[in-house]
């Protein structure tokens, strides 16, 4: 094969390699231009959904010291009905002697009950 067709054949492939990285460039430039614009688009979007996440992180943690909080409130309320409930009874069972001796004195004359 004579040297000018082999030269040809090597400009040839060296001008189709070129071309090649030329369309690439091309797809690469268009491609982060793309990327820039989303990533403007999508950054102020990101930072509104790290800044929601964040607050409801400190709601979730405000709302279990609350939760710790409204636990303590009714153990301590249903230790003091407890102790009511003791207090009304005890009060009661003062009372049921007085409170024979003035249904008997207010008319009702029968003992119901002889545990005086």
């Amino acid at each position: 094969m004579p040297w000018y067709v082999l030269l040809i054949i090597a400009l040839a492939s060296v001008g189709l390699v070129l071309a090649m990285l030329a369309w690439l460039g091309v797809r690469a430039w268009r491609l982060l231009k793309h990327g820039i614009a989303v990533s403007r688009r999508i950054a102020p979007l990101a930072d509104h959904l790290q800044s929601r996440a964040d607050e409801a992180a400190t709601t979730a943690e405000h709302l279990a010291v609350s939760a710790g909080r409204l636990d303590a409130n009714i153990v301590r309320m249903q230790v003091a009905l407890e102790r009511l409930r003791v207090v009304g009874q005890a009060l009661d069972d003062a009372v049921r002697p007085y409170r024979r001796i003035a249904d008997w004195l207010g008319g009702e004359r029968e003992w119901s009950d002889q545990s005086i």
